[in-house]
């Protein structure tokens, strides 16, 4: 078990000759958010790695000076974007392919939701021809398996994440493929993504869950028909509905 230990005194960007995890006290206005980043930003500098485990909450709340209600937000945050996996044993790292992306998401501060929903827009669109046009038997039956794994989840960030990666190695481009799911994490993890799925009540996010899987469902279809110009109006009509949650557009 990892032990946190506070050390206001030093930056979180300074390592630890303890082994020890040193967080800041949080600033009043910024709370799980600045919880988030903190864990974030151990994650991409090697402080935190997959496997290992978060200390408790009460711990995470005497380090970072909150209650736990703030704690708790930003653990909610953190599994949404499936960065952490909650259960018995207590909160751990994900492995590193399910958070491969996350310099990106941490780099790119200044890019907004909805220009990372633009670029992922115009890419995936493309995306979605080739992998008509280009997807084998493996392909197909990768982006089936990921259909059915998010056929009963209620995290629409998760089914989308794991999905479109499956896909984006239909297009067999390398280049584009890594543009492609360096985008779609880059929206997957945009905080105000987060939030607007936090703030949904049960039903709602059931709702969203189940267009986005609707959506995928539609896209493949097209891939195993290889018909290209169905794959793009389908992608296209799936960012139309990603936006339309997203932006309230």
């Amino acid at each position: 078990m990892i032990m946190a230990t506070l050390n206001a005194s030093k930056s979180a960007d300074s390592a630890p000759q303890d082994g020890a995890l040193h967080f800041r006290p949080v600033e009043k206005t910024t709370l799980s958010g600045e919880i988030v980043d903190q864990i974030l930003s151990m994650i991409v500098t090697g402080k935190l790695k997959a496997g290992d485990r978060l200390p408790p909450e009460r711990e995470l709340c005497e380090s970072f000076k909150v209650g736990r209600g703030s704690v708790r937000e930003a653990m909610k945050a953190l599994e949404i974007l499936g960065i952490i996996r909650r259960d018995v044993p207590g909160t751990t790292i994900c492995r590193p392919e399910e958070n491969r992306y996350l310099g990106l998401s941490l780099t790119t501060g200044a890019a907004s939701l909805e220009q990372a929903l633009e670029s992922a827009r115009i890419v995936g669109i493309e995306t979605a021809g080739l992998a008509a046009e280009r997807a084998k038997p493996a392909h197909i039956r990768k982006m089936a398996q990921k259909v059915k794994e998010s056929e009963d989840t209620q995290n629409p960030a998760a089914i989308h994440l794991s999905y479109h990666r499956a896909l984006a190695a239909a297009a067999q481009n390398p280049v584009l493929s890594q543009i492609y799911s360096m985008l779609i994490a880059l929206v997957a993890q945009s905080r105000s993504l987060v939030l607007t799925y936090q703030n949904m009540d049960e039903k709602k996010l059931e709702k969203v869950a189940r267009e986005i899987f609707d959506g995928h469902k539609k896209i493949l279809k097209a891939i195993e028909s290889h018909n290209p110009i169905s794959a793009r109006r389908c992608m296209k009509e799936h960012y139309d509905c990603m936006e339309s949650v997203a932006l309230g557009k």
